[in-house]
């Protein structure tokens, strides 16, 4: 403790532990796909009677009725999925070439 002379009173100490650590997972977006969700996948898009895009007359029309049943499905299926990456702490020695 140092005395500072400023005051009668003795300061008060508290050590404050901080017990967060760096992390080495990344939060990243996935898609999965697996062989069931692909399987169900392809059922759906059979299943789909396309008649909104054979209605259409412009191929850009009918290019952007089928990019939505499409993209439906696809999200549908295969949903972006927050995941947690775990990567190993860098090593100054292993180089890009050799990782991959």
């Amino acid at each position: 403790m140092i005395e500072l002379g400023l005051s009668d009173h003795q300061a008060q100490m508290l050590p404050v532990l901080n017990k967060s650590r760096v992390s080495n997972k990344k939060r990243v977006l996935k898609r999965y796909f697996r062989e069931n969700n692909i399987g169900e996948f392809k059922y759906l898009l059979n299943k789909e009677t396309w008649q909104e895009v054979l209605i259409e007359k412009e191929v850009n029309a009918k290019f952007e009725v089928f990019m939505n049943l499409f993209r439906h499905s696809f999200d549908l299926v295969f949903p972006i999925e927050y995941t947690h990456e775990n990567r190993p702490p860098n090593k100054g020695w292993v180089t890009q070439g050799i990782k991959n």
